[in-house]
């Protein structure tokens, strides 16, 4: 499986697309690589893909930097994301420096739109607007629907948190803490009920949830 998107600048016209693809994540493995706040070297790269498991030689690594390794597999970029310390978005798709991507082979869109649609945002591509549609999304939004309710269950749990935090500090105000206490309450009401439609989507209930509840019983009694 190649990877799916290209950094318009500098691409060579006589290349196959997923040589184009791995020239462009090749400039940003290098790029993050010698970053000033966490430089390393090739070596010490191939050393960390090897303790993630899924070891990536130097020598590979030197290729790919230089444009002479003419494909990246999905398992590889993902071990240099996390060996790199950054999210595999930003090897796929340089965001930086303006320009165009090529988010399908020989349709070039701007980067802003290339990662609304990796991240199931949207599905729009301007570079392939121009092709006939049916119109219908019905596809789309429900392969989409289990990561927009991850999301809204993030945002939720990250309000009650904040609540809870809040009763426990107005501790000293009766009335604001006992405000504050229903607020907390009613959130994980609200994080119970979408926490049952993850669970009629197949998808499991994150620790994060479990750990969440003992901040509830034990900071705002919900």
């Amino acid at each position: 499986m190649r990877v799916l998107f290209l950094h318009m600048a500098e691409r060579n016209s006589s290349d196959s697309w997923p040589a184009r693809l791995a020239e462009s994540v090749g400039r940003q493995v290098k790029r993050y690589r010698e970053r000033p706040e966490s430089k390393m070297s090739a070596q010490a790269l191939a050393d960390r893909t090897a303790e993630l498991g899924h070891e990536i030689k130097r020598s590979v690594i030197a290729n790919l930097e230089s444009g002479r390794r003419d494909f990246v597999s999905v398992a590889d970029l993902l071990v240099l994301a996390k060996a790199l310390d950054v999210p595999p978005m930003a090897l796929l798709i340089p965001i930086e420096g303006g320009g165009t991507v090529e988010i399908l082979n020989g349709a070039f869109s701007d980067p802003w739109h290339a990662v609304d649609w990796f991240n199931g945002w949207s599905d729009y591509i301007p570079a392939t607007d121009s092709r006939p549609s049916s119109g219908d999304f019905s596809a789309w939004y429900a392969a989409t629907e289990p990561f927009t309710l991850k999301l809204a269950y993030d945002e939720l749990l990250s309000e009650y948190d904040q609540s809870a935090v809040d009763a426990q500090g107005l501790a000293d105000n009766p009335t604001a803490h006992e405000l504050a206490v229903k607020r907390t309450i009613e959130i994980n009401k609200r994080l119970r009920a979408l926490e049952v439609e993850l669970q009629n989507q197949g998808i499991a209930v994150p620790t994060i949830r479990r750990r969440a509840d003992e901040r509830g019983q034990t900071g705002a009694g919900a």
